[in-house]
């Protein structure tokens, strides 16, 4: 490995340790919000079913809200196969690690010709834009991060694979699409995409192999679904989510890494220039270039129209939570290697020396912004985190004490308005029954550190 190599790997390395590191100290083996419900709750009912049919089926069948979630249902039920009890503290890291193999997924898709010296450099950028908290909110929680890290990493997957046109490598798509179905709803959207991308390449029986796989998936998870079970919307309808789709709040939702969590303006024109970016894309046909990274991108476009169709009645704020900006993160790298591999192209046809670094100027000033980006979001991230981590043990205290709910507490004089909007929704309130029925069954415990017990 020469000098150059050695460099460039450390420096792509540091924000993955710094990432890890951050999250380590704060990974906790409490539950959270929707943990109460979509684990204890879950893992509960699974334990006391008296058939093994429908214990077989109850982790592919279980609703939680709008989604199914198969993949982290199927995570649950393991551990407690495993172990006999759920610890939340092992589940957050396993959807943590997520993000590793999410990114070399990625580098996948930038090397799928094989790596240079020159592509590895122009690489580095990208960890330092995924390897950073500011979709905090999405981390050291199961239910989120083996929700929407997983259909990401195996939606991503399924493209990259398709992208390569290769017989083996299209039945392991096929797999990894029923994992990405299995993971979130959203791992649907890969469907039109890979239509799209099979057609390209001209290979119409795959289209129908990926038709049928599709279909099958679609009946298992339309089996006792339940369409009255939205979040957002009056009537409780998730059909009538096609009606509530914004513009403004897929704009904002897509440029949501640049804007603070009460003003929406700089996401939405953020969103707007990668649109505009996307466009010229299209135009500059980068589908024929590079067919894995341009349809990652439509992905992401797609799920930013469903998302506003969910969640818009909920106010254009909604679009800017953290646990969703790590979609406007991906389209930012996918942007950026969409720019810098048409640069890097050009530079290939003109210059004589095949190892001179033309894109040094550019590269480096990318990598110094995304090594500030990182450590803003960091900084910002890690305290939010770490408030979150501190009120959940707060509340879950008061609650074996029996003292009133944390959220009828008032904070302190300068708290931050992101903890002050999710305290006063009751996001640090413990869910007694769960908890109660968890314990009466051993699936849980509190930890003895809440209240100093050996």
């Amino acid at each position: 490995m020469t000098k150059r190599t050695l460099s460039i790997a450390v420096i792509s390395l540091a924000p993955i340790l710094a990432f890890y590191g951050l999250l380590t100290r704060e990974t906790v083996n409490l539950p959270f919000m929707d943990d109460y419900g979509g684990i204890l709750g879950f893992v509960g009912r699974w334990s006391q079913l008296p058939t093994l049919h429908e214990k077989i089926l109850d982790p592919f069948a279980s609703q939680h809200n709008e989604y199914k979630l198969m993949f982290a249902n199927a995570l649950y039920v393991l551990e407690y196969l495993t172990t006999g009890h759920v610890n939340f503290a092992f589940l957050s890291v396993v959807g943590n690690l997520l993000i590793l193999p999410l990114y070399f997924v990625i580098f996948g898709m930038w090397t799928r010709n094989g790596a240079t010296k020159e592509q590895l450099f122009l690489f580095i950028p990208v960890s330092w834009l995924l390897f950073q908290l500011q979709y905090y909110s999405l981390l050291n929680w199961p239910m989120s991060s083996l929700q929407h890290i997983a259909v990401l990493l195996f939606s991503l997957l399924t493209i990259y694979l398709l992208s390569r046109d290769e017989r083996q490598t299209f039945y392991i798509a096929l797999g990894s699409l029923v994992l990405a179905i299995g993971s979130s709803g959203n791992g649907f959207f890969v469907i039109p995409v890979a239509c799209l991308m099979l057609v390209q390449f001209r290979r119409l029986a795959r289209v129908g192999y990926l038709l049928c796989t599709s279909a099958a998936m679609l009946v298992f998870y339309l089996y006792r679904y339940n369409f009255s079970s939205s979040q957002a919307h009056a009537d409780h309808s998730v059909v009538s989510s096609l009606h509530h789709i914004s513009l403004i709040y897929s704009l904002s939702f897509l440029g949501a890494s640049v804007a603070r969590y009460g003003s929406y303006v700089p996401a939405a024109i953020l969103g707007g220039a990668l649109c505009l970016v996307f466009a010229s894309a299209i135009v500059d046909r980068f589908y024929a270039r590079n067919p894995a990274i341009f349809y990652s991108m439509c992905f992401i476009l797609i799920t930013a129209v469903a998302v506003s169709g969910l969640r818009s009645d909920l106010g254009i704020a909604q679009s800017l939570v953290s646990r969703y900006r790590i979609y406007s993160n991906l389209m930012l790298i996918f942007v950026y290697l969409y720019g810098i591999g048409k640069f890097h192209s050009a530079g290939e046809t003109h210059r004589r020396s095949p190892d001179s670094f033309n894109l040094l100027p550019l590269a480096a000033s990318v990598t110094l912004a995304a090594v500030l980006f990182n450590i803003g979001s960091n900084y910002a991230g890690f305290k939010l985190l770490h408030a979150r981590t501190e009120l959940t043990k707060q509340g879950l205290l008061r609650w074996e004490l029996n003292q009133p709910s944390i959220t009828t507490a008032p904070g302190p004089a300068h708290e931050d308005p992101v903890i002050l909007r999710q305290r006063l929704s009751g996001n640090y309130e413990p869910q007694g029954q769960y908890l109660m029925r968890a314990e009466s069954l051993h699936i849980y415990a509190l930890p003895g550190y809440l209240l100093n017990k050996p």
